[in-house]
């Protein structure tokens, strides 16, 4: 998965990485989208300076019946645009 080399495979090794990545996620936004046809999330990070959400990864989402089989990620914010989504969120808080 550019920019890391790195692949995590299987339910319990994906659970154990996406629960010990939700606190460090803690700040990001995101809202779902499509991506060719299939389910994709958007994700937005928070600048701490400004309290802007910029667009950060885009992970598109593969289902067999009920279930996701696979992951695609691609963090590459420039994507944004392309799939109609906002190339920032409205601020979380006021910056001051």
């Amino acid at each position: 998965m550019p920019p890391w080399a790195a692949w995590w495979r299987g339910r319990d090794t994906i659970a154990g990485f996406a629960a010990s990545a939700a606190e460090a996620c803690a700040d990001m936004r995101w809202t779902l989208t499509h991506a060719n046809g299939q389910t994709a999330m958007a994700y937005y990070r928070l600048e701490e300076a400004t309290g802007r959400c910029l667009p950060l990864a885009l992970d598109v989402l593969t289902f067999e019946g009920d279930r996701i089989s696979e992951i695609t990620a691609f963090v590459t914010p420039d994507f944004f645009p392309r799939f109609g989504l906002p190339t920032e969120l409205p601020p979380l808080r006021s910056s001051t």
